[in-house]
């Protein structure tokens, strides 16, 4: 199995708090990227859900089912913080952890913003682990 074919195909509509954002390669947010994302989504819709994993998460003390993004966290803010969406549109990821991380570094690698460094050691810390 290839790995597009280990996420669902059908887009699944989340809700937006059982989402969390994983530790960014880059810890700089572009706002003013985000807003025009926004902006873009509210005149023409979502072109390309974001895609998720499940993962739980430890809130307020308890263990709960949550989805982790693998990659459009850019479009998560766009929806969840500038438009307000209490519902985000998805993809969800059922493969194994290493795919996971491939798929995050891919994305995290194509935005223009990230420097040298930051690509340098995400590639070194997947390698080593």
């Amino acid at each position: 199995m290839n790995l597009i074919e280990r996420i669902e195909p059908a887009t699944q509509t989340l809700p937006a708090q059982m989402i969390f954002e994983p530790l960014q390669l880059s810890r700089a947010v572009d706002k003013g990227r985000v807003q025009k994302l926004a902006e873009s989504i509210r005149e023409v819709g979502l072109l390309n859900p974001i895609i998720v994993t499940p993962k739980q998460r430890t809130v307020r003390g308890h263990l709960t089912d949550a989805y982790e993004i693998l990659a459009g966290v850019h479009r998560y803010r766009a929806m969840f913080q500038v438009l307000n969406m209490r519902e985000v549109p998805a993809q969800v990821w059922t493969g194994d952890r290493l795919h996971a991380e491939l798929i995050t570094i891919d994305q995290n690698l194509m935005r223009a913003e990230l420097s040298a460094a930051d690509r340098a050691k995400k590639l070194y810390a997947n390698k080593v682990a």
